[in-house]
């Protein structure tokens, strides 16, 4: 997933691995990685990691994607650091953007967007 803003361009990866192993069965696992695009003049772009957090499916539980990547994605925006005091100040501006990308990524939006009283 792709965020582009005023404050940079970022890039949403997510993964799925089998953690640990249960009694049961193996417990999967979806892993968030957040990276910022740094872009080069004289060579192609590089992405720098900024964040990353794992959620675990207990074993109990059915696996959804899409619950993994909602909950995964909430741990790595509460991890975001950012560098610079002018993005500090925006972060919860920054959040917003990842939320409303995630929640159009698809041809159908997730959920109904809501808009805030000023």
């Amino acid at each position: 997933m792709k965020v582009n803003s005023k404050y940079g361009h970022y890039y949403v990866k997510w993964e799925y691995t089998k953690g640990l192993p249960t009694k049961d069965k193996k417990q999967l696992m979806t892993c968030c990685l957040i990276f910022k695009v740094i872009e080069n003049l004289f060579t192609s772009n590089e992405l720098e990691q900024i964040s990353s957090f794992y959620t675990r499916c207990s074993s109990k539980d059915i696996f959804s994607k899409d619950e993994g990547r909602k909950q995964s994605l909430k741990g790595a925006l509460n991890r975001l650091t950012i560098q610079g005091d002018y993005y500090k100040d925006h972060i919860k501006e920054i959040r917003a953007l990842f939320w409303e990308a995630y929640r159009t990524m698809t041809k159908t939006p997730r959920w109904e967007k809501y808009e805030r009283n000023k």
